[in-house]
């Protein structure tokens, strides 16, 4: 019998690397709340925690990207890879401007941004409820992006408060995605839609 395949992006959620997601999100809510929360925390001290999260978050989408070798797993690949150097980067030079540690954040969300939303709409073609949580997910990031693009020179304060709360929004919509997503591609396996092959 011939059947609609879900969605790449839905695929992948729902049977081997869906749990990825979910712990991208953990890490990203971890990140915002340190941003937000940590009044003593300078720019330096939240931007150094930034890159161990842009290099955690990069490991995990390589992983997937590596483990799911079909239409679109490019594109994951692509997102860690970014995630990885933007890390290191910011680890490597600490002491760099902050403007130009600003840019480098602002590059890393707009590319996070992009594949996010492209994914949102990939699931939305296919009815998965999870697709509106990928979209804001991705608009948060995108938005994000361009704020600093605009105006690299904001105060500390306003832009650790800015990548926390971004950072924030962000986890909070992957986590919920990711749950919806898996949920609903289950479903589909259930109906014969998927060949869930991962148990």
């Amino acid at each position: 019998m011939t059947t609609t395949p879900a969605p790449v992006e839905a695929r992948t959620l729902a049977t081997t690397v869906w749990w990825l997601v979910l712990v991208q999100g953990i890490l990203a809510i971890a990140f915002g709340i340190v941003a937000m929360f940590f009044r003593d925390a300078t720019l330096l001290t939240i931007l150094v925690f930034f890159g161990v999260y842009s290099i955690l978050d990069g490991v995990l989408a390589v992983w997937g990207g590596l483990r799911n070798r079909e239409e679109g797993w490019g594109w994951m690949l692509f997102q860690g890879i970014a995630g990885i150097a933007v890390g290191l980067l910011a680890l490597r030079f600490p002491s760099t401007t902050v403007i130009a540690l600003t840019l480098l954040v602002a590059f890393w969300a707009l590319v996070i941004g992009a594949i996010r939303i492209w994914g949102a709409f990939e699931l939305r073609r296919f009815k998965a409820q999870g697709w509106l949580w990928a979209l804001v997910a991705g608009i948060a990031a995108l938005l994000f992006g361009l704020a600093l693009l605009i105006n690299p020179g904001y105060g500390a304060v306003t832009l650790i408060w800015l990548i926390g709360v971004t950072a924030f929004v962000f986890g909070v919509a992957l986590v919920i995605n990711a749950i919806l997503v898996r949920k609903v591609v289950l479903d589909f396996a259930d109906d014969g839609l998927i060949n869930d092959s991962a148990g």
